[in-house]
């Protein structure tokens, strides 16, 4: 075998390995969006809420589509399909009160070209069962108007903007201070 015949087999050979891995690290980071969608979600709301988040079920659909397309494009014009089910918020962990938010179901949709930037936009989150529970005045959170946030020079960013929510089946209910007495 010529010089020349080993060197271009050598390329050949660097550059089909270099395919393979590639499609090995994009099938790796393809399984890996649902658990990062997952930790993601739950440390939003654990944040913004001050609140223990527990979901029961959650999936992230992608579509059908090559691994390598996504690492290539780097999920450019792809979205995923985050649906959850039975969602649970209870303000500083507390048992003892009913939890602040409980949702049946929510769903939006995530550009995974957008999911690592910040902050990450999500157009339309749809919530369904939406239950409130608002604890008796003198005991309600105050979200987002802590004095430290006040005495900051610059205010925060914020890590997700939703621009649309839609609600269905939501209930309000305003507990009163005299546990004897039926919630509004």
């Amino acid at each position: 075998m010529s010089r020349k015949q080993k060197w271009f087999l050598g390329i050949g050979l660097s550059l089909v390995l270099g395919v393979v891995a590639l499609f090995v690290t994009a099938a790796v980071l393809a399984r890996r969006f649902e658990p990062y969608i997952r930790e993601q979600a739950i440390l939003y709301l654990s944040k913004r809420f001050d609140s223990e988040v527990e979901i029961a079920t959650l999936r992230v659909r992608i579509p059908k589509t090559s691994p390598f397309r996504l690492v290539l494009a780097r999920g450019r014009g792809v979205s995923a399909r985050v649906e959850g089910e039975r969602i649970s918020l209870r303000h500083k962990g507390r048992r003892d009160v009913p939890p602040l938010f409980t949702m049946k179901k929510f769903a939006c949709e995530v550009d995974l070209e957008t999911l690592f930037n910040s902050p990450q936009t999500v157009p339309l989150v749809s919530l369904d069962g939406l239950e409130i529970q608002i604890p008796p005045k003198g005991e309600r959170p105050n979200f987002g108007s802590n004095a430290s946030d006040k005495d900051s020079e610059q205010p925060q960013m914020p890590v997700v903007i939703i621009r649309e929510v839609a609600v269905n089946n939501a209930k309000l209910v305003i507990l009163p201070k005299d546990k004897k007495k039926f919630p509004l």
